[in-house]
Protein backbone atom coordinates (compact mmCIF):
# COMPACT_ATOMS: atom_id res chain seq x y z
CA UNK A 1 0.00 0.00 0.00
CA UNK A 2 1.42 3.41 -0.76
CA UNK A 3 0.55 6.42 1.07
CA UNK A 4 0.37 9.70 -1.30
CA UNK A 5 -0.83 13.37 -1.60
CA UNK A 6 -1.32 15.92 -3.98
CA UNK A 7 0.40 13.91 -7.32
CA UNK A 8 0.54 15.54 -10.66
CA UNK A 9 -3.28 15.11 -11.61
CA UNK A 10 -4.42 15.37 -7.85
CA UNK A 11 -5.53 13.26 -5.47
CA UNK A 12 -6.88 10.11 -6.94
CA UNK A 13 -9.96 7.73 -5.73
CA UNK A 14 -11.34 4.91 -7.61
CA UNK A 15 -9.90 1.75 -9.67
CA UNK A 16 -7.61 1.57 -12.86
CA UNK A 17 -6.71 -1.54 -13.81
CA UNK A 18 -5.62 -3.35 -10.58
CA UNK A 19 -4.43 -0.06 -8.54
CA UNK A 20 -7.34 1.31 -6.15
CA UNK A 21 -6.65 5.07 -5.09
CA UNK A 22 -9.06 5.90 -1.39
CA UNK A 23 -8.78 7.71 1.77
CA UNK A 24 -8.81 6.64 5.04
CA UNK A 25 -9.09 9.04 8.13
CA UNK A 26 -7.75 11.89 6.21
CA UNK A 27 -4.74 9.46 4.58
CA UNK A 28 -4.55 9.26 0.55
CA UNK A 29 -3.69 5.58 -0.40
CA UNK A 30 -2.72 3.69 -3.80
CA UNK A 31 -3.22 -0.38 -2.95
CA UNK A 32 -3.03 -3.07 -5.30
CA UNK A 33 -5.98 -5.43 -5.89
CA UNK A 34 -5.42 -8.41 -4.18
CA UNK A 35 -3.92 -11.79 -6.18
CA UNK A 36 -6.57 -14.22 -6.39
CA UNK A 37 -5.41 -18.04 -6.63
CA UNK A 38 -8.11 -20.41 -6.88
CA UNK A 39 -8.76 -23.51 -4.75
CA UNK A 40 -6.67 -21.71 -2.37
CA UNK A 41 -6.45 -23.14 1.67
CA UNK A 42 -5.73 -20.85 4.82
CA UNK A 43 -2.53 -22.02 6.48
CA UNK A 44 -2.88 -23.47 10.31
CA UNK A 45 -1.47 -20.15 11.80
CA UNK A 46 -4.28 -17.76 9.55
CA UNK A 47 -7.01 -20.41 10.13
CA UNK A 48 -6.16 -19.81 14.10
CA UNK A 49 -5.70 -16.06 14.05
CA UNK A 50 -8.99 -15.84 12.32
CA UNK A 51 -11.11 -18.15 14.89
CA UNK A 52 -9.70 -15.64 17.81
CA UNK A 53 -10.45 -12.40 15.46
CA UNK A 54 -14.14 -13.94 14.86
CA UNK A 55 -14.48 -14.62 18.77
CA UNK A 56 -13.12 -10.90 20.08
CA UNK A 57 -15.03 -9.27 17.44
CA UNK A 58 -18.41 -10.94 18.05
CA UNK A 59 -18.08 -10.47 21.99
CA UNK A 60 -16.89 -6.34 21.20
CA UNK A 61 -19.45 -5.88 18.67
CA UNK A 62 -21.69 -4.26 21.24
CA UNK A 63 -19.38 -2.39 23.41
CA UNK A 64 -18.12 0.09 21.35
CA UNK A 65 -19.09 3.50 23.04
CA UNK A 66 -17.57 1.69 26.15
CA UNK A 67 -14.54 1.06 24.18
CA UNK A 68 -14.42 4.46 22.23
CA UNK A 69 -14.09 5.86 25.78
CA UNK A 70 -11.64 3.23 26.54
CA UNK A 71 -9.13 3.24 23.68
CA UNK A 72 -9.42 6.59 22.32
CA UNK A 73 -5.90 8.19 23.13
CA UNK A 74 -4.77 4.94 21.66
CA UNK A 75 -6.91 5.52 17.92
CA UNK A 76 -4.18 7.05 16.09
CA UNK A 77 -5.01 6.45 12.08
CA UNK A 78 -7.19 3.90 13.22
CA UNK A 79 -10.39 3.39 15.24
CA UNK A 80 -10.06 2.73 19.38
CA UNK A 81 -12.48 -0.69 18.72
CA UNK A 82 -9.85 -1.91 16.08
CA UNK A 83 -6.81 -1.13 18.86
CA UNK A 84 -9.06 -2.67 21.13
CA UNK A 85 -9.56 -5.78 19.07
CA UNK A 86 -6.23 -6.41 18.53
CA UNK A 87 -5.78 -6.09 21.99
CA UNK A 88 -7.34 -8.59 23.48
CA UNK A 89 -7.38 -10.90 20.02
CA UNK A 90 -3.50 -10.93 21.53
CA UNK A 91 -4.06 -10.84 25.47
CA UNK A 92 -7.20 -12.67 26.55
CA UNK A 93 -7.83 -15.92 24.63
CA UNK A 94 -7.47 -19.55 26.20
CA UNK A 95 -7.65 -22.61 25.09
CA UNK A 96 -6.11 -24.34 21.49
CA UNK A 97 -7.55 -24.11 17.92
CA UNK A 98 -10.20 -24.58 17.57
CA UNK A 99 -11.44 -24.96 20.84
CA UNK A 100 -11.10 -21.44 21.91
CA UNK A 101 -12.39 -19.32 25.02
CA UNK A 102 -12.27 -15.93 26.17
CA UNK A 103 -10.62 -15.67 29.25
CA UNK A 104 -12.65 -12.47 31.53
CA UNK A 105 -9.92 -12.07 33.64
CA UNK A 106 -7.60 -10.78 30.86
CA UNK A 107 -9.90 -8.54 29.15
CA UNK A 108 -9.53 -4.94 28.48
CA UNK A 109 -12.04 -2.09 27.49
CA UNK A 110 -9.37 0.54 28.43
CA UNK A 111 -5.67 1.41 28.42
CA UNK A 112 -3.75 3.77 29.85
CA UNK A 113 -1.59 6.18 33.01
CA UNK A 114 -4.15 7.05 34.71
CA UNK A 115 -4.59 6.09 38.23
CA UNK A 116 -7.44 3.66 38.94
CA UNK A 117 -9.28 4.38 42.26
CA UNK A 118 -7.66 2.90 45.36
CA UNK A 119 -9.48 -0.37 46.34
CA UNK A 120 -11.96 -1.25 43.92
CA UNK A 121 -14.34 -3.63 45.15
CA UNK A 122 -17.81 -5.32 43.53
CA UNK A 123 -20.57 -6.91 45.04
CA UNK A 124 -23.58 -8.46 44.57
CA UNK A 125 -26.59 -6.18 46.29
CA UNK A 126 -30.38 -7.05 46.42
CA UNK A 127 -33.06 -6.32 43.98
CA UNK A 128 -30.92 -7.27 41.37
CA UNK A 129 -28.33 -4.86 41.87
CA UNK A 130 -24.08 -4.59 41.39
CA UNK A 131 -22.45 -2.41 44.20
CA UNK A 132 -19.21 -0.85 42.79
CA UNK A 133 -17.03 0.84 45.42
CA UNK A 134 -13.62 2.58 45.61
CA UNK A 135 -11.56 5.54 47.75
CA UNK A 136 -10.97 8.84 46.47
CA UNK A 137 -7.37 8.75 45.55
CA UNK A 138 -7.61 12.37 44.12
CA UNK A 139 -4.07 14.20 43.41
CA UNK A 140 -2.44 10.89 43.03
CA UNK A 141 -0.31 11.11 40.01
CA UNK A 142 -3.01 12.49 37.45
CA UNK A 143 -6.08 11.26 39.05
CA UNK A 144 -8.66 14.18 40.03
CA UNK A 145 -11.90 13.87 41.92
CA UNK A 146 -13.63 14.62 38.43
CA UNK A 147 -12.81 11.49 37.20
CA UNK A 148 -15.71 9.84 35.46
CA UNK A 149 -16.08 6.15 36.60
CA UNK A 150 -17.28 3.42 34.06
CA UNK A 151 -18.29 -0.18 35.05
CA UNK A 152 -19.26 -2.74 32.76
CA UNK A 153 -21.29 -6.53 33.86
CA UNK A 154 -20.61 -9.05 31.17
CA UNK A 155 -23.03 -12.22 31.35
CA UNK A 156 -21.68 -14.44 29.08
CA UNK A 157 -23.55 -17.34 29.05
CA UNK A 158 -26.47 -15.51 27.64
CA UNK A 159 -23.92 -13.07 25.49
CA UNK A 160 -26.05 -9.74 27.58
CA UNK A 161 -23.80 -7.08 29.02
CA UNK A 162 -24.73 -3.94 31.14
CA UNK A 163 -22.57 -1.06 31.83
CA UNK A 164 -22.69 2.81 33.58
CA UNK A 165 -20.55 4.91 31.47
CA UNK A 166 -19.41 7.69 32.94
CA UNK A 167 -22.33 8.73 35.16
CA UNK A 168 -20.16 9.11 38.36
CA UNK A 169 -16.76 10.91 39.19
CA UNK A 170 -13.84 9.54 41.12
CA UNK A 171 -14.94 11.19 44.30
CA UNK A 172 -18.29 9.66 44.47
CA UNK A 173 -16.89 6.47 45.65
CA UNK A 174 -19.72 4.78 44.73
CA UNK A 175 -22.21 3.09 41.94
CA UNK A 176 -24.66 0.60 42.29
CA UNK A 177 -25.84 -0.53 38.80
CA UNK A 178 -29.17 -2.71 37.99
CA UNK A 179 -29.09 -5.63 35.33
CA UNK A 180 -32.06 -7.76 34.34
CA UNK A 181 -34.19 -9.77 36.15
CA UNK A 182 -33.10 -12.86 33.77
CA UNK A 183 -29.39 -12.54 35.42
CA UNK A 184 -30.68 -13.68 38.26
CA UNK A 185 -28.69 -16.68 39.96
CA UNK A 186 -25.98 -16.52 37.38
CA UNK A 187 -22.59 -15.26 37.29
CA UNK A 188 -21.35 -12.16 35.92
CA UNK A 189 -17.88 -10.50 34.98
CA UNK A 190 -17.61 -7.24 36.67
CA UNK A 191 -15.07 -4.03 34.93
CA UNK A 192 -13.95 -0.63 36.10
CA UNK A 193 -11.77 1.93 34.34
CA UNK A 194 -11.54 6.21 34.89
CA UNK A 195 -11.39 8.60 32.12
CA UNK A 196 -10.36 12.35 32.55
CA UNK A 197 -13.39 14.91 32.24
CA UNK A 198 -12.07 15.92 28.87
CA UNK A 199 -11.37 12.53 27.70
CA UNK A 200 -7.76 12.95 27.18
CA UNK A 201 -6.29 10.13 29.84
CA UNK A 202 -7.63 7.14 30.87
CA UNK A 203 -6.42 3.63 33.17
CA UNK A 204 -6.11 0.68 32.45
CA UNK A 205 -9.05 -1.82 33.23
CA UNK A 206 -9.68 -3.01 36.30
CA UNK A 207 -11.09 -6.61 36.74
CA UNK A 208 -13.38 -7.21 39.68
CA UNK A 209 -14.30 -10.53 39.41
CA UNK A 210 -17.21 -13.01 39.12
CA UNK A 211 -20.37 -12.63 40.79
CA UNK A 212 -23.88 -14.05 41.40
CA UNK A 213 -26.79 -11.81 40.89
CA UNK A 214 -29.16 -12.34 43.47
CA UNK A 215 -32.70 -11.29 44.27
Amino acid sequence: MGKFSNGIFGNFYGKVGNVVGSNWRGIDYLRSLPRMTKNRVASQGQMEQQAKFGLITAFLSSLRPFIEVGYKKLAVKQTAYNVAVADNVKNAISGNYPDYTIDAAALSFSRGILPLPLDPAVVAAAERHVSFSWTDNSKKGKALDTDKVSVLLVNQVDEESEYSLGTVTRADAALDIAVPAGWVGKEVDCYLFVASANGKEVSNTFYGGKITIVE
